[in-house]
């Protein structure tokens, strides 16, 4: 009857610690590592919608239940890593703007398919998850130039006996840096054509 009592409480634990809304936290990423060397000059414009942007990515399991409005981690994270590799200027909108052709190229990502769950062990539990992107590239006459999907691969965060739902966002935080700087790459070689 202890032991079954034991086990209860620890399921009931473990659910509890894996429940939340979570947030966009800049602190979590180290954007020194996903930037360009050196810096480019030209203007980038990045598109998200407000369907993305307002999107709410949600996940049960028996010991976990998150959601995140992840979009919007897109859309932050983006601007952080780009702004900061391009001296020309980034700008962020909902939509194709009407005006004049004044970027010299335009990307427009968003998460298509994600997997967050936990690993269950002898040392607890262990958070994995992946993100996966599709990204649509515009040249300055808004003519695409490349279609393409980017995954982060499975990403795995320590090992617990009460991990929180902070481990998750942490992980998916990091997710998408890790396709942003993919995404950036790409930019760099889509300018240098």
């Amino acid at each position: 009857m202890r032991k079954t009592i034991a086990v209860l409480m620890t399921v009931l634990t473990l659910g509890f610690s894996g429940c939340g809304t979570t947030k966009y936290n800049s602190s979590y990423i180290n954007f020194d590592q996903y930037l360009l060397i050196i810096p480019r000059p030209e203007k980038i414009l990045i598109i998200t919608t407000k369907d993305a942007d307002e999107k709410l990515f949600k996940k049960t399991t028996m010991f976990v239940k998150y959601s995140g409005f992840w979009g919007k981690y897109v859309k932050n994270i983006s601007l952080k890593i780009f702004e900061r590799s391009f001296t020309g200027g980034v700008k962020h909108v909902n939509e194709m703007p009407d005006s004049e052709k004044e970027y010299d190229l335009i990307i427009n990502p968003r998460i298509s398919d994600h997997k967050a769950y936990r690993h269950m062990g002898l040392l607890g539990e262990t958070p994995v998850i992946e993100i996966v992107m599709d990204v649509i590239f515009y040249d300055k006459n808004k003519k695409i130039i490349l279609k393409k999907q980017y995954t982060s691969g499975e990403l795995q965060g320590k090992s617990e006996f009460f991990p929180t739902i902070e481990a998750i966002n942490k992980l998916a935080h990091k997710a998408i840096a890790i396709n942003m700087k993919q995404i950036l790459s790409d930019t760099q070689k889509l300018l240098d054509r």
